[in-house]
């Protein structure tokens, strides 16, 4: 069986470096899209098992993407994590309203993050 697959949308290249680092290393393959445009790309094409996605990117925020991720047949069923500097309650309330299923604030709690990982979509194989 094919290990599961993580989709990071993130700008910032130190958020995704720990972030990949520590998921990696956690046993899951990883793929990394630094836009919301590329996200939406990645996630159509490789439809990872789960996806770990910034608020603010380039371009589509991150709201958009997990909006727009929801209304398509391929990747509305895939779970989504935000992670976000963005820390008041509108903004939880927005992401979780965008489809999200659970929003950190940065700096993300790497053991929470890999446990929740492993919640809802399981171990890495």
């Amino acid at each position: 069986m094919p290990k599961k697959t993580i989709l990071i949308i993130e700008d910032v290249k130190t958020q995704r470096d720990i972030y990949s680092y520590n998921i990696k290393k956690a046993g899951y393959e990883v793929l990394i899209a630094k836009t919301g445009e590329e996200g939406l790309e990645t996630a159509k094409a490789q439809k990872p098992d789960l996806i770990l996605l910034d608020i603010m990117l380039p371009g589509i925020n991150g709201f958009d993407v997990c909006k727009q991720l929801k209304k398509l047949p391929e990747t509305k069923d895939i779970p989504i994590f935000i992670s976000s500097a963005k820390s008041q309650e509108k903004d939880l309330t927005e992401g979780i309203e965008a489809g999200a299923i659970h929003y950190m604030v940065k700096p993300l709690d790497i053991q929470q993050l890999l446990n929740r990982t492993i919640e809802i979509i399981g171990k890495p194989e």
